[in-house]
């Protein structure tokens, strides 16, 4: 009850996904844009993910471009809505 209480005057937009505004890293002394970071970090954990897949690096290397496609085909999208390009 103390969760509904605190939600009493939330407004959710249906069909519509929301998240979080949450501080992202400074780069050139301001704020990473969301979709940059989320970009970035992707990419850091494909490269942690490969290396736990494929023990060794001709293999990886061989696997590697089928995971750089579907993640150059995820950044085309906008984390925010997950639907539309980003622009950024």
């Amino acid at each position: 009850m103390a969760i509904a209480r605190r939600c009493r005057e939330l407004t959710l937009v249906l069909g519509k996904p929301q998240l979080p505004d949450f501080p992202t890293p400074l780069a050139n002394g301001a704020p990473m844009p969301m979709a940059d970071y989320f970009r970035v970090a992707s990419h850091q954990g494909l490269e942690e993910r490969l290396a736990q897949l494929y023990r060794g690096a001709v293999e990886r290397e061989r696997e590697r471009p089928r995971y750089v496609e579907a993640a150059r085909v995820r950044d085309q999208h906008d984390p925010e809505d997950g639907l539309s390009p980003a622009t950024s």
